[in-house]
């Protein structure tokens, strides 16, 4: 009897402890008004959003991990934090295994037939030109084969293919600016495109009973995968022996199509962070 009292008062003690402490989440929960009030006022009337966002992208731009752009906003964002009120602000050491990389300065101009100022951006951890550099330009295009499935929808070269590919623009793009790549056709009709698709659209995207779209869209055939090339390279099998190609035949620019309208350029990185790996 006395051991059965002893768990009664323990298990009431532990109900005791548990309608308070779910008293307390309940009182914590509760909106608070004021609270709330001053949080909407001070996001409204004093938010330092755009201004930070000003500095980070207008005053200090691209911040490549580990570049001197970055190491800047960082520092300039703890000193902010500090005048905001914050005990304690400050930078931690960090290494990502690769070196630095900056763009300080890049000028490309167009000759002839008219004279004109290129729109571009450099790629990141891709090497500096040996000083000016001038030439013609050579359009370098990876060859492709269309599907049997479907002739809109281009498949990869082989080994075979791409190596004799190689060897028939070799002695044409020696010491010369490269463009790389099919240049993209971007439509000037002046149709302004599309933002959101259509309540009608969404609907009918997500209707079950709206029938499947054929394997490579509209005019495509069958509707299962299309089915790759036999021993076709995939594309960062190419990309990694394009990269080589370039390096080994002292190609002094390569250049990219931006492939957007209105002057818009997007530059990414050399996926190997080596700028031995790459041509400018």
């Amino acid at each position: 009897m006395k051991k059965m009292k002893t768990v009664r008062i323990l298990l009431g003690l532990a109900l005791l402890q548990s309608l308070a402490f779910s008293g307390q989440l309940h009182a914590q929960e509760t909106p608070n008004s004021e609270i709330n009030a001053a949080i909407r006022k001070e996001g409204m009337e004093n938010s330092k959003v755009m201004w930070t966002i000003h500095h980070f992208t207008d005053l200090y731009g691209p911040r490549l991990t580990g570049s001197p752009n970055y190491v800047s906003a960082a520092k300039w964002a703890a000193r902010e934090m500090m005048s905001w009120g914050f005990d304690k602000a400050e930078l931690e050491a960090w290494d990502f295994g690769h070196p630095g990389w900056v763009n300080e300065r890049n000028i490309g101009l167009m000759l002839n037939p008219v004279q004109d100022t290129l729109t571009y951006e450099v790629l990141a951890w891709t090497p500096s030109t040996k000083g000016v550099v001038v030439s013609e330009p050579v359009s370098m295009v990876i060859p492709q084969v269309p599907s049997p499935a479907n002739p809109r929808i281009m498949q990869n070269p082989t080994q075979e293919e791409l190596t004799a590919y190689f060897e028939s623009i070799r002695s044409t793009i020696n010491s010369k600016i490269v463009l790389v790549g099919k240049p993209a056709f971007l439509d000037q009709t002046g149709t302004p495109p599309a933002k959101r698709l259509s309540d009608e659209e969404a609907k009918r995207l997500f209707d079950p009973n709206t029938p499947a779209t054929p394997a490579g869209g509209p005019g495509g055939q069958g509707r299962g995968p299309i089915t790759q090339r036999p021993d076709a390279l995939s594309a960062a099998q190419i990309n990694e022996q394009l990269d080589r190609f370039l390096v080994e035949n002292n190609v002094l620019v390569r250049i990219n199509d931006a492939g957007m309208n209105l002057g818009l350029v997007r530059a990414f990185n050399n996926r190997t962070f080596d700028i031995t790996k790459v041509v400018p």
